[in-house]
């Protein structure tokens, strides 16, 4: 199970009514927020992660200076340019597949990272799993892995979901 947190990295940080109403919103809707205005601690930061994965959340011209040194990183997973100059940053940003949108206004940040962190709660519940088996007779441990049959689970889903939302007649019967 990976633990995803966020890291925020503005010189303004702590400077703004904005930056602070911002920072009270996220922290309803994340379990970890840390932040950082000196962009080398946030980059030595970053660096330091080994299990868990970062959404970095970082200003117009931090972005340009950190994006280019971390965005091949294993343990940053999208980044978020949360800015002022929406064009100017979408310039240089379109290079990086990290990099998942470059946002003006508080709400769509919030909204957009509440957004992905629902869909990354759901992967992680269908991530593959493995299943122990014991056998009676050889009393060994085997692993399977489900990921494998992923697929015909779904279609066999999909299958059973189809035949309950049939109309139930003689003539279906006979189809």
């Amino acid at each position: 199970m990976e633990t995803f947190l966020i890291v925020w990295l503005d010189a303004n940080i702590n400077k703004t009514k904005d930056n602070e109403d911002t920072y009270k919103a996220l922290r309803t809707s994340v379990n970890y927020l840390k932040t950082f205005d000196n962009l080398q601690e946030g980059e030595t930061y970053i660096r330091s992660i080994q299990r868990e994965k970062i959404i970095l959340i970082v200003s117009g011209g931090y972005g340009r200076a950190i994006v280019p040194r971390i965005h091949d990183l294993v343990q940053v997973n999208c980044i978020y340019v949360y800015c002022v100059d929406k064009a100017y940053n979408e310039a240089w940003s379109k290079d990086y597949s990290k990099i998942r949108s470059v946002i003006t206004k508080r709400k769509q940040l919030i909204d957009e990272i509440t957004e992905d962190q629902k869909l990354r709660n759901i992967i992680e519940d269908i991530v593959p799993m493995s299943i122990l088996n014991r056998t009676a007779v050889a009393k060994e441990t085997t692993a399977k892995n489900i990921s494998k049959e992923m697929g015909s689970i779904l279609w066999f889903q999909l299958l059973v979901d189809v035949l309950l939302r049939m109309t139930h007649t003689e003539d279906a019967k006979i189809e």
